[in-house]
């Protein structure tokens, strides 16, 4: 039976329902810290962030009851009517007054409207000092108030600050607003495009044109990647009474946000504001909204650090810099009204991102536990420990970034859990002939196509082991998806290590290891005639004798050397060891590497190598087209394997599950789980991961066994970005059918899809009232209640789901 517990708290007046007790904030952190003074207001020898006394009170005493009872009851009703469940909204108000400075700042593709200077952040300090339900006001709004006939009770605040008691009602008035321009002409409407795209996020306008449903508020949950950063000293330079020239410091600003705005942009995230704070400015960035990444976290990640980069470069500019960044399912949408809206995200994984910002220091990047669990692989990460941030009742673990990883980890798996390869016996026959045949002399090239997940690089592990046994050289490439405009980005990583180059390099460093392989491993008149182009390639500096040779050439005739000279070396190589290449997400390669390796291909008929080719199906890519290439110009060369999930009916799967965690048979109910996966190797490695943090999952001695119930559970985050990332791939209308067609399920009939879509169609236009949603619930639960969870999990389903099931009766 639900049991209802009645909790009381006592307070002396009305203002200090929720205070903290009072404290003497020596660090100014805004938060209290072990060892700093504080009043025992409730008598109980510890510090709280709540006053309140536990009891009945006495006469003229406050007293505050909450009822709490088992969620589980409301939680179904709050999902209808929310989609989230209900949750109660508090405001506080920070006010001041003050000369401000405004701007239109950024690139012709991405431009920011702001508002800053000292008295933007003394609004924001009074924010901060504030509490939910306060109104707190600066003695410079509170001079500004005492001189107009409005007649308000105020109260002294923190810090100098007053705290508004009661204002009188004002009465109404009506602002006529100018009418908005009339822009009748196509031309004329293009034009105006042309002027408001640069302010919306990249990506939302195409959204905004193809589906008129999205000018309405509405949202979506997303996993996003969410930078806050601090930079400090431009409001000292606005204040200066000696910079009176706007132009000046907008320019002088522009420089600082164009360059940030070009370090986001590179790896695909927005600057979704820069909005106001109590010491400088802040400026949040988002990565997976309104576009989604397979690799948002690391992205996310390598924006902060390049953005602490750009800011060292400013000179004669002083920016000091703070960011926080953290990821996590947040709410991604339009609020606002109908005057004014904005595309933005909220959550509390948003808030702990600046919380983060908050506790570091300049030049720092402080990044969460969501972020390090992605990341770990490819950075060398520093544990800060557990700091206390304003709204979280535990401290929260942080982590600093040491350096890149100079050989990163394998990024998929589970630590600690191993299996042998199953159900791939006739590719494992395949790679170990291509593996006798490069041994013996030839050259090979292995095009290996599949979807995300099947296994494309746990094969190729394979391979290299057994290439491994021999005088085998092997350089393996990454193509991430943020490198599709670098050019021969896929080849970078090879040449490197070929050279012994690592991260750490110097430019000296980096030219010495250069000739020194030059000198030693090529023919003398060889290595000088590529010498230079290898330079280029690499983005070295030019001594003058090399800089003449290079200085002249176009840019074509200059690609083409580029490339003769990164093939030269690669085949020089291969002439002395056998030689395996890997190309893996070949599918995100920019076009100048696939030029490139399209000439490298040409080695498998001199040389001993064998060249892989990773990349998923997708054939407008030109991977695809390199791919039939290689099978039309070396077909005595080319070896083809397309890899499908595991079998489920043949129980590959589950045969994996035993392998992952040495159980002798898989539980029906995980067994009923993992099928979700559909055989695909990765997922079901992720749902394995999830199902051990949650510890359902637990190790007794050598083996895994269920400890828990198991019911059903959220998509991993790992596979959030996968799934977005080809969602948002889709044209607008595709991608609206595909939410529409998910109501239904995996397959449906196309007359039940034809009237969903008639539904949003009706939708678009007017909201189903939330009175409606239960009485929908009622019929549709009777009619098909097997469907009923579809509707919980998004309100707008209902009318859908009443459509599809008139349409099925």
């Amino acid at each position: 039976m639900n049991k209802l517990t009645i909790e009381t708290k006592v307070y002396s007046n009305f203002a200090d329902i929720g205070k903290p007790e009072p404290f003497t904030d020596n660090n100014g952190n805004g938060q209290r810290d072990s060892g700093e003074p504080f009043v025992d207001i409730n008598g109980n020898g510890q510090w709280d962030a709540d006053m309140g006394v536990a009891g009945l009170g006495g006469p003229g005493d406050i007293v505050v009851y909450t009822l709490i009872y088992d969620w589980s009851l409301f939680a179904g009703y709050g999902q209808k009517i929310f989609g989230v469940g209900s949750f109660p909204l508090r405001m506080k108000i920070g006010l001041n007054t003050g000369p401000v400075f405004t701007a239109r700042l950024g690139t012709v593709d991405d431009r920011q409207f702001i508002v800053t200077g000292g008295a933007v952040n003394a609004t924001a300090r009074a924010e901060s000092l504030s509490f939910a339900g306060e109104i707190l006001l600066t003695p410079q709004a509170r001079a500004a108030l005492d001189h107009t006939a409005i007649q308000a009770n105020f109260i002294s605040g923190p810090e100098g600050h007053f705290l508004l008691q009661a204002l009188p009602k004002p009465p109404v008035v009506t602002v006529d607003r100018p009418p908005l321009p009339e822009v009748s002409t196509l031309p004329d409407q293009l034009a105006a495009l042309d002027r408001l795209a640069p302010y919306l996020p990249h990506g939302l306008l195409p959204r905004l044109v193809s589906d008129p449903a999205r000018l309405h508020v509405g949202g979506e949950h997303r996993w996003v990647g969410v930078l806050f950063c601090n930079y400090l000293s431009m409001s000292d330079l606005i204040d200066r009474p000696e910079h009176d020239r706007p132009d000046d410091i907008a320019a002088r600003l522009n420089r600082y946000i164009t360059a940030m705005h070009a370090a986001i942009s590179r790896y695909g995230g927005v600057i979704n504001k820069i909005d106001l704070y109590d010491h400088g400015d802040k400026l949040m960035a988002l990565f997976g909204a309104p576009i989604a990444h397979e690799d948002d976290a690391e992205r996310t990640l390598r924006a902060a650090l390049d953005m602490q980069a750009q800011a060292g470069e400013l000179q004669p500019l002083t920016i000091r810099q703070a960011i926080g960044i953290n990821a996590g399912v947040v709410f991604a949408g339009h609020v606002g009204s109908d005057e004014r809206r904005e595309y933005t995200v909220m959550g509390d994984d948003v808030n702990l991102a600046a919380r983060l910002m908050s506790a570091a220091r300049p030049g720092e990047v402080l990044l969460s536990n969501a972020i390090r669990r992605k990341v770990a692989a490819l950075f060398e990460l520093v544990d800060r420990g557990a700091v206390r941030v304003k709204g979280k009742s535990q401290p929260v673990p942080i982590f600093a970034v040491e350096r890149e990883r100079a050989r990163p980890e394998a990024v998929r798996g589970i630590r600690g859990l191993h299996s042998p390869l199953v159900g791939r016996l006739a590719a494992e026959q395949t790679l170990s002939r291509l593996a006798a045949e490069v041994r013996s002399g030839h050259g090979r090239i292995l095009t290996l196509i599949g979807e995300a997940g099947v296994g494309k690089s746990r094969l190729i592990d394979h391979l290299r082991i057994t290439l491994s046994e021999g005088d085998c050289r092997c350089y393996e490439s990454h193509c991430p998806s943020y490198t599709q405009t670098v050019s021969y980005a896929a080849f970078l990583d090879i040449v490197r290590a070929m050279l012994g180059l690592t991260p750490l390099d110097s430019e000296a460093e980096a030219w010495s290891k250069l000739r020194r392989y030059s000198e030693e491993q090529l023919p003398p008149e060889l290595g000088e005639d590529i010498l230079p182009y290898l330079a280029a390639f690499l983005s070295l500096p030019l001594p003058a004798p090399l800089a003449e040779r290079v200085a002249y050439l176009e840019g074509e005739t200059l690609q083409r050397q580029v490339i003769r000279a990164v093939t030269t070396l690669i085949e020089q190589a291969a002439r002395r060891h056998v030689m395996l290449l890997v190309f893996d997400d070949l599918h995100w390669a920019d076009s100048a590497s696939l030029v490139m390796l399209e000439r490298v291909l040409g080695l498998v008929e001199r040389t001993p190598i064998l060249i892989a080719l990773l990349y998923r199906p997708e054939r407008a890519h030109g991977s695809w087209a390199l791919g039939e290439l290689a099978a039309r110009a070396y077909p005595a060369h080319h070896t083809h394997l397309t890899l499908a999930p595991l079998s489920v009916a043949a129980g590959e799967d589950c045969q994996l599950v035993r392998n992952l965690l040495s159980m002798d048979e898989v539980p029906p109910s995980l067994i009923k789980l993992i099928g979700r996966a559909e055989g695909n190797p990765f997922y079901i490695e992720e749902i394995i991961r999830v199902l051990i943090d949650l510890s359902v999952i637990v190790r007794r001695g050598d083996q895994w066994v269920m400890a828990g119930e198991l019911e059903a559970i959220a998509v991993p985050d790992s596979l959030h970005g996968l799934i977005m990332a080809r969602i948002d791939r889709l044209l607008e209308e595709a991608r609206r059918t595909l939410q529409i067609a998910s109501v239904v399920g995996r397959t449906f009939h196309y007359l039940a899809l034809s009237w969903l879509a008639r539904a949003a169609e009706l939708n678009a236009r007017w909201a189903e009232p939330h009175a409606r949603i239960a009485e929908l619930e009622t019929q549709l639960e009777r009619k098909i209640p097997r469907w009923r969870k579809a509707v919980e999990l998004d309100p707008r389903n209902a009318r859908y789901w009443e459509e599809l099931a008139d349409a099925q009766q």
